[in-house]
Order: C-alpha cells, then sequence, then structure tokens
C-alpha cells in the first residue's frame, strides 16, 4: 500500500488479509513477529502495541479510550502466513500447505462427520473452514472442532448448533489454502494484500 495512514480508514468497507511469503518463525508468538508487528503497528498507527490473551490463547489487542476496536488472526504454515484484519468482529483464518495425510478420511469421519469418503481438496477445506471457526471465536481446536456446523458450498456457512459465521476460501500460493472467517453478517469486501 502506498500510503500506510489510510489502512484503518480501508477497514471501514473492507476486511484485509495478508500473505506473507518467506515467513519465518522468529517468536514463540506469531503475534510478536517482527513482521506480523509492524503490519498491525501500521493500522493502530503507533509501534507500541499491547496484547491481552483470553483464557482460550486467543490474542487481542488493547484498545485505550477512544480508540476503535481492531481484531485480528494469524495463521502460517511452511513458510507462508497470513494476517486476517478487521474492525467487524472477531475473526479467524487458517493456512495450510496441502499434502497426502494417510489418515484424512478417519479424522474427516471423526471430526468432520462425514459419512463418506472425502477428496484432499475436500478434507482442506473442512479442515481450514473449522480451524479458522474456532480462532475466530477463540475455542480449542480439538475440543470444539466435533461439535461444530457446517452448510458447505462454495462459501461455509458455520456455528454450533446454529449457522453464526460464514468462510470464504482462497489460495495463498499454489500448494497453499486458506480460510477466513467472520461473522454471518458481516458483508464487507476482502481485500487481499500481498507481502513483499
Amino acid at each position: 500500500l502506498d500510503n500506510k495512514t489510510t489502512l484503518i480508514d480501508q477497514l471501514s468497507t473492507q476486511d484485509h488479509v495478508h500473505i506473507i511469503n518467506n515467513y519465518q518463525q522468529t517468536t514463540i508468538s506469531s503475534y510478536n513477529n517482527p513482521t506480523i508487528r509492524s503490519l498491525l503497528a501500521d493500522y493502530r498507527g503507533t509501534t507500541h502495541l499491547q496484547y491481552i490473551v483470553s483464557p482460550n490463547g486467543k490474542p487481542e489487542l488493547c484498545t485505550t479510550p477512544g480508540q476503535e476496536p481492531l481484531f485480528f488472526s494469524i495463521s502460517h504454515s511452511a513458510n507462508v502466513a497470513t494476517l486476517l484484519v478487521s474492525k467487524t468482529g472477531a475473526v479467524g483464518i487458517d493456512v495450510e500447505a496441502i499434502f497426502p495425510r494417510p489418515h484424512a478420511n478417519d479424522i474427516a469421519k471423526r471430526y468432520f462427520a462425514l459419512k463418506t469418503p472425502c477428496n484432499l481438496f475436500d478434507f482442506y477445506r473442512h479442515w481450514t473452514a473449522r480451524e479458522a471457526y474456532i480462532k475466530a471465536i477463540g475455542g480449542r481446536l480439538f475440543r470444539d472442532m466435533a461439535g461444530i456446523t457446517v452448510r458447505a458450498g462454495s462459501e461455509f456457512g458455520i456455528g454450533h448448533q446454529s449457522i453464526t459465521h460464514n468462510v470464504s476460501f482462497f489460495e495463498p500460493r499454489p500448494g497453499f489454502m486458506g480460510a477466513l472467517c467472520r461473522p454471518k453478517n458481516s458483508q464487507k469486501v476482502i481485500k487481499v494484500i500481498n507481502q513483499p
């Protein structure tokens, strides 16, 4: 982006997904990675970022009086990372490198409640959708995965007992699948930004 001072203003009409190639995990917490911190600082307009962590481990940016909340989610797989930023509400993102998984059908049957065998593409759509949703609500992956309701289609509807969120899919790079989860009522445009 040319004018970083307008990033937060753009979130009024758009949610942003940053794709970070050649990502290296340099800290224990992804949100303390220098690239992630720099991007979040651009949205906040300050390098002084403070986080709180929910009881389930979801990091959140602290806000000061008069400051709008800023919601974000981070995921990384291999050397690709994604950062989803929104002003709408809690969001979640997942990215996975696609490779054969010998027990994919066993996992799908146990955690996705799928009755028939699924192909690798469907497995990753279900996996990334569920993980993005769990990140959005601040849940625990294996504790909460089996109780999720999914309405599959080009976009997934997802929730516990009822559909409360939508999941959209994207390809951050060939050989990867990404899913982003936002509240069902969010009608914002999603802007994908490739980081150098």
